[in-house]
């Protein structure tokens, strides 16, 4: 009998002694991934300072060859009233919960690109049926054009009707193609300087810019936006380094290509909710004419200086601009 119980005590030995190393072993493997885990976040902070660097270098470069900047949406400053009269307010005439709690018909922005007929360019999520529905109906909105206060009845102010809306394949999936045209029925007041000129290319990476709107101040809370325009200034990024600032941070994925462009600021000066369709403008060093840079299109919540906003470029979309606005033999291409 006590030779068999020596046998099960041996055999109690054995096994705990094989735990102990397969516990050891364990450790030792968790310790080296952590370690590993280590090394890869600091591997990771030191490229995101990299890039930080980059685009801090970026926005001073744009500040030495003495570009103008605009007064400083996020972090903004009250526009003056006519101060870009092509700045447009898109009211839906729907109930939708952002309209309930901002008090306000206003959702989205837009810029007058034309004059005879007038032509309306904005973001495409502002009028896609994946939003909300409802929003592709013309008969929903109206554009009000010379509008300020989002409260009063402006003196000069212009209640037009949509016509015609023209999307360009947007894709709610992954925000690319965010554009519109809305052709508005005609409005005999407006004058060339309602106009905006659309850019041609010739701005570069680091150049300061300006994008105002009605939108909110912050991200939260929702459905707080601003009952008077607000201005403020933003640089261009490259990007090339737009991407690498979302890819470093592992959380937030955004499609960036040819057809967007992205600006910002370290101070968080963005534009946010409310702001959407609305201009990215830059002011033209050779004739102090503001052009049509960008539409605002999505980003990271808003306000945060570590991703830029990203907008949709006006140059990529020239060509289908002309061909909507200006149809060969009366067919529109979509």
């Amino acid at each position: 009998m006590a030779y068999y119980s020596y046998i099960v005590l041996l055999a109690v030995l054995v096994f705990i002694c094989d735990a102990y190393v397969n516990s050891v072993d364990d450790i030792r493997r968790l310790e080296n991934r952590l370690q590993q885990l280590k090394k890869k976040a600091a591997e990771d902070e030191r490229r995101r300072e990299a890039v930080w660097t980059r685009w801090a270098e970026t926005i001073a470069k744009g500040a030495k060859r003495g570009e103008k900047t605009e007064k400083r949406v996020v972090h903004g400053t009250p526009m003056e009233h006519n101060q870009w009269p092509w700045l447009v307010s898109l009211h839906f005439l729907r109930p939708m919960a952002f309209t309930e709690k901002t008090g306000m018909k206003h959702v989205c922005g837009g810029t007058i690109i034309s004059s005879d007929p007038v032509w309306v360019i904005t973001a495409g999520h502002c009028f896609s049926e994946d939003v909300h529905e409802g929003l592709s109906n013309p008969d929903n909105w109206e554009v009000v054009i010379n509008e300020y206060n989002q409260y009063q009845q402006e003196p000069n102010q212009i209640k037009a009707h949509i016509d015609e809306i023209h999307l360009r394949n947007f894709s709610v999936n992954t925000l690319l193609n965010d554009i519109a045209l809305l052709k508005l029925r005609p409005i005999p007041q407006l004058q060339l300087e309602d106009v905006a000129d659309l850019d041609e290319g010739q701005f570069q990476t680091g150049q300061r810019c300006s994008v105002a709107g009605w939108g909110q101040v912050s991200y939260r809370p929702y459905g707080l936006g601003n009952f008077i325009p607000l201005i403020t200034s933003v640089s261009l990024i490259d990007n090339d380094l737009c991407s690498e600032l979302y890819t470093a941070a592992k959380t937030f994925t955004f499609y960036i290509d040819q057809s967007t462009i992205c600006a910002g600021s370290h101070e968080g000066h963005d534009a946010c909710l409310g702001d959407s369709g609305g201009p990215l403008m830059c002011q033209s060093s050779e004739d102090d004419r503001w052009k049509l840079v960008g539409i605002v299109s999505t980003g990271n919540e808003c306000g945060m200086k570590d991703f830029p906003g990203i907008y949709t470029r006006v140059t990529y979309y020239r060509d289908w601009i002309s061909r909507v606005m200006q149809p060969p033999n009366g067919h529109v291409e979509v």
